[in-house]
């Protein structure tokens, strides 16, 4: 959680590359422990942060990550 509120912090003042390293390695501990709602939160920070980076194809496959965790979470 911890690595993600970082991330978070590094997304808000820009910081695109630190947010990522920081939100990818909350997003293997979110998955490793099975706290679904924060790989999906993460997930969505993750394809923001792409996408300010005009990184379309990367901000694409966690949009879609995403869309899949959360279709799994309400179907």
């Amino acid at each position: 959680v911890n690595m993600v509120t970082k991330g978070e912090v590094y997304l808000s003042v820009n910081k695109l590359e630190e947010a990522i390293t920081w939100l990818k390695k909350g997003l293997a501990e979110a998955q490793i422990i099975g706290y679904t709602d924060l790989a999906k939160f993460t997930m969505g920070a993750l394809s923001d942060s792409y996408a300010k980076l005009n990184d379309y194809k990367s901000a694409f496959k966690y949009k879609e990550q995403w869309a899949a965790l959360n279709d799994s979470l309400f179907n």
